[in-house]
């Protein structure tokens, strides 16, 4: 047992060094293998803790276990120290928790060991699995709102009630007014979903009995981030300027694969292949998970309009034909065209094999753009708000798309429905310009001129 912390560390074990920690000599239950350490990556302590294996019940695509790290948000060790005790007793809780759940035979727990192991095998081949097994994994075991952490999980499933419903909604309602200020309708309808699911799987177990219903979820609709017409331009203005003029440039391929190109992020082929996305999104009105799929070969050239025939999946091939909207995308597509005649549009060093490997690059790179370009914007960072920003205002731009008939066609178009442009853009545009109108009409007061006499 150490009484003084070493000058030089990266990594202390809590308990052989709990008297220079002022943890005391009395061992409070907390395991003997905790740690705090220092990452390269944080200006704060990390807690690192290996469960037990009789315990770690965790999903792991590996023989190898590992351990869990989590930021105790301090780089002062005594204080890291006692979080770090605290933060790994409430993991143990958990986990034992979880354990006792999965001894139960007819527990929520039970049903959901059944459809892990139907279901796998089903999504494996399917685009797209990764993401949907982070999911799925996430809905079972996030800490505080997962299913495995509730009450109900560890109790026969003709024991939940309704009530058990109502507070496990209250949790979730109450978890994303703090993170967003919402009533958390979408994780609710997640969670009810699965439950739905687990119980389809349990109706033979218990034949005829009837489960419980959920409370009404209320579908909470908020105006998405964008970025204004204004910020939009001097974002691409930022990009181009980052790329050192290249980005508008009528290249070739040799000249674009001969741009500066190191081993970091911040380089300027990579500045052009941010800017070639951004008007991709622009013109086209792609999701960010096309943006790593698209090839040359997808688009077709007739005159003045540019096409492309958007491959959803290279299993079944189907085809969905989009277009653009603003008449600069011909002339945005031929320089495009010329540097990429061939093979991926976006990025086309980065590697296919991650499904998220062009998104994450992309995500990276407009975070630091939109800092760079000194954008006053507190919305999502995300490919996502590029989305919704060619959606607004291109619909500013052309009320008329939102209106019946085109809108049927335009939502077609960038793969959405008409209801979704309502409650996503048209309503908070009409707002917009109502607000516009009434302030032009409406006269000002005499008082807020007339300055006090005192």
């Amino acid at each position: 047992m150490k009484s003084s912390l070493p000058e030089k560390w990266n990594r202390l074990n809590v308990h052989d060094h709990r008297n220079a920690l002022s943890i005391g000599n009395k061992h409070t239950g907390y395991p003997t293998n905790l740690v705090i350490k220092k990452q390269s990556n944080s200006p704060y302590l990390f807690a690192d803790w290996l469960p037990p294996e009789d315990i770690d019940n965790r999903k792991r695509t590996s023989k190898k276990r590992r351990s869990i790290s989590w930021s105790t948000r301090t780089d002062e060790p005594k204080e890291a120290a006692k979080i770090a005790i605290h933060w790994c007793t409430e993991q143990q809780k958990k986990l034992l928790a979880i354990k006792d759940a999965n001894s139960c035979k007819h527990c929520l727990s039970h049903y959901w060991d059944q459809y892990w192991r139907r279901e796998v095998p089903i999504q494996e081949p399917k685009r797209g699995f990764k993401k949907w097994k982070r999911e799925e994994l996430r809905k079972w075991n996030a800490s505080g709102y997962g299913l495995a952490a509730q009450p109900f999980s560890s109790i026969t499933l003709d024991e939940i009630t309704k009530q058990h419903f109502r507070d496990y909604f209250d949790l979730l309602e109450l978890q994303a007014k703090t993170r967003n200020n919402s009533n958390g309708s979408g994780t609710k309808a997640e969670m009810k979903t699965l439950i739905n699911k687990l119980f389809d799987i349990a109706a033979d177990d218990y034949s005829g009995h009837k489960f419980p219903d959920f409370p009404e979820i209320t579908k909470q609709y908020k105006q998405v981030a964008h970025l204004k017409k204004s910020q939009w331009e001097a974002l691409l203005k930022t990009v181009n300027e980052l790329s050192g003029g290249a980005a508008k440039n009528s290249l070739t391929p040799e000249e674009y694969f001969n741009l500066d190109f190191k081993f970091n992020r911040y380089n300027q082929r990579n500045w052009v292949d941010l800017h070639d996305a951004l008007l991709l999104q622009w013109f086209f009105f792609f999701r960010s998970e096309d943006m790593g799929r698209l090839t040359s070969e997808w688009f077709e050239e007739s005159d003045d309009e540019v096409t492309c025939n958007l491959q959803k999946t290279k299993g079944d091939r189907e085809i969905h034909e989009t277009t653009h909207y603003r008449p600069d995308a011909h002339k945005f597509w031929r320089r495009l065209n010329k540097r990429k005649p061939q093979g991926f549009l976006v990025a086309p060093h980065v590697s296919r094999q991650s499904e998220n490997g062009v998104r994450d690059l992309l995500n990276h790179l407009l975070k630091y753009a939109i800092d760079a370009s000194d954008i006053k914007f507190q919305g999502g960072q995300s490919w996502t708000t590029i989305r919704h920003t060619a959606f607004r205002l291109m619909l500013e731009d052309a009320p008329n798309l939102g209106k019946y008939p085109d809108i049927t066609s335009f939502a077609s178009n960038g793969h959405t429905s008409p209801d979704q442009l309502q409650k996503t853009y048209l309503k908070y545009i009409a707002y917009k310009k109502l607000a516009s109108k009434i302030r032009q009409n409406v006269p000002t007061s005499e008082y807020t001129f007339t300055k006090s006499a005192e």
